[in-house]
């Protein structure tokens, strides 16, 4: 992607409700999230969507993405 560290965020939250690590690299037009459940039983899933700004968190609609068919 060529992003310099300025460009992008990096964060990681926990979703307690249900027990998922969720690790999302967040641009100014670009929001990719990669989440882990616990004990990796329903497997990695990715999603991304665009927005706005690094403080838009609904943004564009969710595509999500096997992670094993990248």
């Amino acid at each position: 992607m060529a992003l310099r560290p300025r460009d992008f965020t990096i964060r990681e939250h926990r979703q307690r409700r249900r027990e998922v690590d969720v690790f999302a690299l967040h641009t100014d037009s670009l929001l990719v999230e990669i989440k882990h459940p616990a004990g990796a039983e329903g497997g990695v899933l990715m999603s991304y969507r665009t927005c706005r700004n690094r403080e838009d968190l609904t943004g564009g609609r969710e595509n999500a993405v096997a992670v094993e068919s990248l």
